[in-house]
């Protein structure tokens, strides 16, 4: 049986990597609400989930329009104030 991969480990792979660079390019690297140009994190507006499996799709397949590049404490502060919505397809 193979081990189910972690969000976090999904994070450290190349797919990742490549679609991190891409919306940190987008943003001219610096945080879309703060305008710092340090400790960038690349924020998931919105999850898409699987009617049928229940799985969300993988972080790397997400258009560029549902991610935002932002700081670490604009990031922070936002999963403390807000829910992430969950569509499900």
């Amino acid at each position: 049986m193979q081990k189910e991969v972690t969000y976090l480990e999904m994070l450290l792979t190349e797919r990742w990597r490549r679609k991190r660079e891409e919306i940190l390019e987008r943003d001219k690297n610096k945080c879309r609400n703060c305008g710092m140009d340090r400790n960038l994190e690349i924020h998931h507006r919105q999850y898409h989930q699987d009617i049928n499996t229940g799985f969300k799709k993988e972080p790397w397949d997400y258009e560029g329009k549902y991610l935002i590049t932002l700081c670490h404490d604009c990031h922070s502060a936002g999963h403390q104030q807000y829910n992430i919505p969950v569509f499900k397809h």
